[in-house]
Parts: structure tokens; sequence; C-alpha cells
């Protein structure tokens, strides 16, 4: 990230510095160095927790969590889907986020009807905590494409807290 310039900055002058990120895991390290960007060769300074001004009462660098919970699954996100081959949307894109989780766990996803029968699986590798990618082309367990209609994606992750999972609707047009 780079800090406009502000003009002349004298020794002493305090700087805050306010960005949002996501965070995955609780416990999640912070680094950073700062630097002139009009002098990239000069040695980058560590950013170091302490007690820049007396006048404030803190001694560290700090994170301010917005969503703090239980639920491993904080985001479950799908495509626009037309498996009709015109090479627009043919192939459904998932997003999933996983928070807090120790270790690589086993996920999986699966796609029902409306009756609640499984049509098809989506391998997904094991995960920890992170921003994931998955897809599915619109085609069953025997590898034909599914009629119009409406699906349910289920997405399931195996913590050890327990099996935990999400759902979506997804509606398949041609």
């Amino acid at each position: 990230m780079q800090i406009p310039r502000i003009g002349p900055v004298q020794s002493g002058d305090l700087i805050e510095v306010v960005f949002q990120s996501e965070v995955f895991k609780v416990g999640t390290v912070f680094s950073a160095r700062v630097f002139a960007s009009d002098r990239p060769h000069e040695v980058h300074q560590r950013v170091t927790a302490g007690d820049a001004d007396p006048l404030a009462d803190s001694n560290s660098l700090t994170v301010h969590p917005t969503q703090i919970g239980k639920a491993v699954i904080r985001a479950f996100r799908v495509s626009t889907f037309t498996p009709n081959g015109d090479g627009i949307n043919d192939v459904l894109q998932v997003e999933y986020d996983l928070v807090n989780v120790a270790g690589q766990v086993p996920a999986s996803l699966g796609v029902f009807d409306l009756s609640g029968s499984r049509i098809a699986s989506v391998l997904l590798p094991a995960a920890g905590s992170g921003r994931f990618p998955a897809a599915w082309d619109g085609t069953d367990d025997g590898n034909d494409l599914v009629p119009p209609g409406l699906y349910l994606l289920r997405l399931e992750v195996e913590t050890d807290r327990g099996s935990e999972t999400a759902l979506a609707a997804v509606p398949v047009v041609y």
C-alpha cells in the first residue's frame, strides 16, 4: 500500500495508517515496513509496536475485527450459470471463505435436485483458512448435461468442532 505524500515530515512526526483487509484466522500476524517510495533502495524500516504517543493509551499494533463468530463458512458465492455452449457463463464459478480452521480439513461440494437426490459431486481439496474457488460444468455424475431447473449446492466442511454446511440455489437455464 502506498501512502500519498502529505508534505514535509519532520523527525518525530506520527503517521497513523488505517487499512482494511480480510483475515481468515484469528491470531494472524501482520508485518510491515515503511520507506520513501522515491528512494526505493534505502533500507526499509520495520514497523514495531510501541508507545508512539503518550496521549494514546496504546503500545501495540492493533487489529479491530468487524465480524467475529463461530461460523467456519463465512461466505458462499456462486456466479451466473447458463451451460449452453456459447462460451459465456458455461461453468458455474463457486467461491467460499473458511475462517479459523485449524490445519487442513476435508470439504465437499454436492449438487442436488429439488427432490434431494445428489446428481453431481465436485472434487475439492482439503483446505485451511482462506478463500477458495470451485467450479461445476453443469453435468451430472454420469457426465450428462443436467436439464434446466433449480438445483441446490451443498458445501460441507468437516472440522474438529463437527460438520458445517452452507447451501446455495442455482438456476440452470439454456
